[in-house]
């Protein structure tokens, strides 16, 4: 009997440490979702031109980096770069 409730005690921790992982994966692609539509959105303006973008999603943090090209009005660049963090202040 005490063998049997290790058992499943073992099965219940084990299925929440993959609920968990699951859970973090899900949330952090929803979370990618938010800078991939504001890149769509300063990729649609006129007055910028997107010259490279790039979002490295990590375990605990992500980087979003955005460079962008004035267009013919204003000569030069300009280079955005967003760090989100989870789990702390």
């Amino acid at each position: 009997m005490p063998k049997q409730r290790l058992i499943i005690a073992g099965a219940t921790l084990g299925g929440l440490f993959v609920l968990y992982g699951a859970a973090a994966y899900w949330a952090g692609v929803k979370a990618e979702d938010t800078p991939e539509e504001q890149h769509r959105m300063l990729a649609g303006l006129s007055i910028f031109k997107v010259k490279s973008h790039s979002y490295q999603r990590g375990w605990f943090s992500s980087t979003e980096t955005t460079e962008l090209v004035f267009n013919r009005f204003c000569p030069g660049r300009m280079k955005a770069c967003c760090r989100i963090t989870c789990g702390r202040c």
